[in-house]
């Protein structure tokens, strides 16, 4: 007897389909079992499977009849003992061969489509069942119509491929699947043990979780260390048991470039670093210290969320710091700032904003709401992108500078609540793209309109004047 090993859809079908049609006729009797996990789910379709074995092994057709599962176990153990496993899945070159000769009719990718068709087999991950679906599905369409496909594949994995695959995952417990998907969707590529602790935390049997994972093909255990691991995420859905983050278990993380920590009992020494020459994005909520590592290197980040952290210090990078209560300054090379959005709102220790140093064109919204800031600088017209800039709730602004009416790209202003607000400038008109101007439980007047400035009233979109007005 062989005994073909693996995941649904690794090709054990195909495989013994070609062995079977090869070999058969070298001996006597030979039974080919297919859709075995299919057939046993049915009612007695176990023991219809015993029987059609031994009937075929041993041709005992009509002389042989099993009782119960039980008996069948005890007869095939007694008469057929002899086993082999292979197992594996094919290589690049493999995988490409038999991908090409689904799609292309032969060994190797059409002119135009050779890194298209290296693009389907990095998704098939070399599953043969998966190059027979795509190939299926791409044959005879062009370069346009291959692109669109592989875009929706990313987005949409294909259904008759999932669907074979979902076989295999049915068939593991509640806590095995659990433990799949963390690892899948967070914990890829981690450490062994650290893995295992963390799932532990969770309140699973990680050992005995990953041992069946392993022994089902679902996953494979690198002998690599953390110097692979690129990414690691981090909730605290499962377990409200405090961890322990410590700067030894970080230390050959070097090549980590996403770090998402959502989990409220991390605890961290004062001196705690974790290596960030390669991190582009980093996810803390409640971030516990006053700040980041002293040797924090940010040359890569591009994506920096750090809400209801307690900081008190930061620097450039896509800020989201709402509900930072701690936080009193920002950076003074904010003008390094590279991307979209700076959100403050909430930070209600927050009194300044920056001076700027040279004008800034990517930033396009800024959310200061809730802040203590009593003024900005006149260089806030060097913002010459910005779009929105939300100012609501701030009880200690006083005015805006007249440089302010330079921002000749804002859209939309909220100074909703704005108390001690006094005036506006009074050179409003000339922000000409502005569009939303919202003052409500605000006190101030606005500039004095002349007959050639009333178009500005019908641009106010939403406005609600005092009634000192």
């Amino acid at each position: 007897m062989i005994g073909i090993y693996g995941l649904c859809g690794i090709g054990k079908t195909t495989i013994i389909t070609a062995l079977h049609n090869k070999i058969s006729n070298q001996f006597p009797s030979i039974s080919f079992l297919t859709n075995v996990k299919e057939e046993s789910i049915k009612n007695y379709g176990i023991l219809k499977l015993q029987q059609q074995l031994l009937d075929d092994t041993l041709a005992v057709r009509g002389q042989l009849t099993l009782k119960n599962i039980h008996e069948g176990v005890k007869v095939i153990k007694d008469r057929l003992s002899s086993k082999r496993v292979l197992v594996d899945k094919l290589n690049k070159e493999e995988a490409l061969q038999l991908f090409c000769s689904y799609v292309f009719k032969q060994h190797f990718p059409g002119k135009g489509y050779k890194d298209l068709s290296n693009q389907v087999v990095r998704y098939a991950n070399g599953l043969p069942l998966a190059l027979n679906v795509l190939g299926s599905l791409l044959f005879r369409k062009g370069v346009k119509a291959w692109k669109s496909e592989l875009k929706k594949l990313e987005e949409v994995p294909n259904m008759e491929v999932t669907n074979v695959l979902k076989i295999s995952y049915d068939g593991l417990d509640d806590m095995q699947k659990r433990i799949f998907l963390d690892i899948a969707c967070f914990l890829k590529g981690n450490d062994v043990e650290v893995t295992t602790t963390i799932l532990d935390g969770f309140g699973f049997n990680a050992e005995s979780g990953i041992n069946a994972l392993v022994d089902r093909c679902f996953i494979s255990i690198s002998k690599e260390g953390t110097e692979k691991i690129e990414g690691i995420v981090l909730d605290d859905e499962h377990t409200p048991d405090q961890i322990n983050f410590t700067s030894e278990a970080f230390k050959w993380m070097t090549r980590l470039r996403l770090l998402a920590v959502n989990h409220k009992h991390v605890q961290l020494s004062k001196d705690f670093a974790f290596p960030s020459d390669d991190l582009t994005c980093l996810s803390w909520d409640e971030y516990s210290l006053a700040s980041l590592p002293s040797k924090f290197h940010a040359n890569s980040l591009v994506s920096l969320c750090l809400s209801n952290s307690k900081l008190t210090r930061l620097w450039e990078g896509k800020l989201d710091l709402s509900g930072c209560l701690s936080l009193e300054s920002l950076p003074r090379d904010i003008h390094k700032l590279k991307h979209l959005l700076l959100h403050c709102h909430g930070c209600s220790k927050l009194a300044n904003f920056p001076e700027i140093k040279r004008n800034i064109r990517k930033l396009k919204y800024l959310r200061l709401d809730g802040t203590a800031i009593k003024e900005l600088p006149s260089s806030i017209e060097l913002l010459k992108g910005l779009h929105g800039l939300g100012l609501s709730n701030c009880k200690n602004l006083e005015s805006l500078p007249n440089s302010f009416c330079n921002l000749s790209s804002l859209t939309t202003l909220t100074l909703d609540s704005c108390s001690k607000l006094v005036k506006l400038p009074e050179d409003l008109e000339r922000m000409s793209c502005l569009e939303t101007l919202s003052l409500k439980s605000v006190g101030c007047r606005l500039p004095s309109l002349s007959e050639e400035e009333v178009f500005l009233s019908d641009i106010l979109v939403g406005i609600k004047l005092p009634s000192s007005l």
